[in-house]
This record gives C-alpha cells, structure tokens and sequence, in this order.
C-alpha cells in the first residue's frame, strides 16, 4: 500500500451547475465529493491528485459539496469524502472514505475495464 507523502494541486469544482455538467457528460469522470470541514478529505486529497495523473483520459474532480448541498443529498453521498465514477451520465461505481492512491487507481481501472 502507497501513501503520498506530499502532493500539491489546485483544483475545486463548485456550484450545481458543474455536476450537471458531468452528468451530461459521455466521457468518464471521477467526482471526490469534500467538504472544507472534513479532515479525511484533506488526507485523501494528495491520494486522489496523485491517482489523477494516473489516469489522464479520465476527468478527475474535487467536488466541494458546501457549494451545492442539494447535489450530495439528490445522488445520496452518506459523507465525506465519498468518491463515485460517472461514465455516459451514470454512476458506475463509487467508495466512501480517504484511501491510497493505488486504491483510487485499481478502483478506476476496474470500472473502466468493465466498461469494455
């Protein structure tokens, strides 16, 4: 199991409108759904960056839930950080909880595959 010691990015996604969008979307995306209260988050955040890079014909997304609560409560995320995968505007898998980014990988690539 890896864990990423320190990894910088900068990058959040807000607003309601931003999860229709991906919604909408064909191509797959990762949405982590945070909040700026969650301290796993924060953890997790440098795993789900590292993992990011990994993959990069998949759109990844930090997803700040105080910006769109309603979003959280319609696609029933229990928590934060709660990741799912969307692909052609469906959820296709989804975890809860700070994990490593060979997790986050293994996770993607498994739903990706299945998608084949």
């Amino acid at each position: 199991m890896r864990f990423v010691e320190k990894y910088e990015s900068v990058y959040e996604a807000q607003g309601c409108s931003i999860i229709e969008k991906y919604f909408k979307t064909k191509k797959p995306v990762v949405i982590a759904f945070s909040s700026p209260t969650c301290g796993a988050c924060e953890i997790y955040k440098p795993e789900f960056d590292y993992a990011k890079e990994q993959f990069p014909e998949i759109e990844f997304v930090w997803f700040n839930i105080a910006s769109c609560p309603e979003a959280a409560f319609h696609l029933g995320i229990p928590g934060t950080p709660t990741t799912i995968v969307v692909d052609n505007g469906v959820i296709k898998g989804a975890w809860v909880g700070a994990v490593p980014a060979d997790n986050v990988g293994e996770a993607v690539k498994n739903i990706m595959e299945e998608k084949e």
